[in-house]
């Protein structure tokens, strides 16, 4: 989506969250087609979901695992009556808790056969970079849209990736 929903003169893209565990081949791919600056960093994230051996992305496992599903719950009960995407909706009732013999829990679909939690897990990770990425309304028709605010990755003194705002003006 954030490379086809790219806006002209605007050659930042949409930020991106991938899952770190299966999307290395997605970025490899935005890396090539020049949108690397595209994607959220596993430093820009929260604090609660940073971890794992990936550079880029969202690794969800382990207790980060937990956190998700709790954003998951968090974004449905604040934007379900928003959403218009049958989809969604679909998958989240075939959705369950399921208790392992140690006491643990995990999420996921009844039968991975017959059931997918794919646009579930989009609609989180967009929730989430939503929270990492925060951008400031303009006014459209006055003079602030000859400039466009795009945000850069900046490396800081700590070594952390941040996103800077950068305006620009429009040719």
């Amino acid at each position: 989506m954030g490379l086809y929903y790219n806006v002209e003169g605007i050659d930042s893209g949409v930020p991106e969250l991938v899952e770190a565990n299966i999307g290395t081949a997605y970025v490899d791919y935005v890396d090539n087609l020049g949108y690397y600056r595209t994607l959220i960093h596993q430093t820009e994230l929260p604090d609660a979901f940073q971890g794992g051996g990936q550079v880029i992305g969202i690794d969800n496992k382990g207790r980060r695992a937990e956190f998700i599903i709790s954003r998951m719950k968090e974004a449905i009960s604040m934007l379900s009556d928003k959403v218009y995407f049958l989809q969604l909706f679909q998958q989240l009732r075939t959705f369950t808790c399921i208790m392992t013999p140690t006491g643990g829990t995990v999420w996921g679909v009844m039968d991975k056969r017959r059931y997918k939690d794919d646009v579930l897990y989009a609609f989180v990770f967009a929730y989430i970079c939503s929270l990492c990425c925060t951008r400031e309304p303009r006014k459209i028709g006055g003079t602030e849209d000859k400039y466009v605010i795009s945000y850069e990755v900046v490396i800081g003194a700590d070594g952390n990736l941040t996103r800077q705002p950068v305006r620009k003006k429009l040719h």
